[in-house]
């Protein structure tokens, strides 16, 4: 189905540590998606808010369509929303601004470093 990326939003940061620590603990049978690194919303885009933490999820596009599906091949549970990263709404408010679609989420996200992710999961 081809290589896809999206944002996956949980109920709070509580919530997100919680599932992260769940992911490293489980024992993959597959590698169809896995989670490739935490970022933190820089300025407020639907359906995120400044200064909210979120998990960046890469690999298989037919696996990210469905909450259910997607908990499963990750081994993790409490998603509240999967957006895709290359999303038209996204497209679309670059296209209005005037700007490339890789400025516009450096405009808005910005990954974790190692030790920011090592921090939150203490």
């Amino acid at each position: 189905m081809g290589y896809q990326e999206s944002f996956i939003k949980f109920k709070d940061e509580k919530t997100l540590v919680q599932e992260l620590r769940r992911y490293e603990k489980y024992e993959k049978d597959s590698d169809l998606v896995r989670i490739v690194c935490v970022d933190r919303v820089k300025k407020q885009v639907f359906p995120f808010n400044e200064g909210e933490l979120v998990a960046v999820v890469g690999g298989d596009r037919g696996q990210q369509r469905d909450k259910e599906r997607l908990q499963k091949e990750l081994g993790i549970r409490n998603i509240v929303d999967i957006v895709f990263v290359d999303n038209p709404i996204y497209w679309e408010m670059a296209e209005d601004k005037g700007v490339r679609f890789t400025d516009f989420l450096k405009e808005h996200f910005i990954q974790l470093s190692k030790g920011e992710y090592e921090e939150i999961l203490k």
